[in-house]
């Protein structure tokens, strides 16, 4: 695989996420799966960025989102499963 590609792929939806979201901060997005947990488990992220609903992976993140009043967006996220935006 070339990385640097990969690199650029992820970096512009890095940026279009930046723009669309008009975050200030790029500390406020966490990529994948792990990271998203992680901020669902430890505070309230402002929303919950989901390239598939129907992906199995998903449903602990979809529950945990629910219980605490965290929207859910499809949104394409490059080679990510989901993201969150934190507060």
């Amino acid at each position: 695989a070339n990385t640097s590609t990969d690199y650029n792929y992820v970096e512009g939806c890095l940026t279009r996420i930046f723009h669309d979201f008009k975050l200030v901060d790029k500390n406020k997005i966490k990529f994948s799966i792990g990271e998203a947990s992680r901020a669902l488990l430890r505070r309230t992220p402002e929303i919950m960025l989901i390239k598939n609903e129907n992906n199995p992976d998903l449903a602990f993140l979809l529950n945990l989102a629910k219980e605490k009043g965290v929207p859910v967006k499809i949104y394409d996220l490059a080679d990510y499963e989901c993201a969150v935006i934190i507060k």
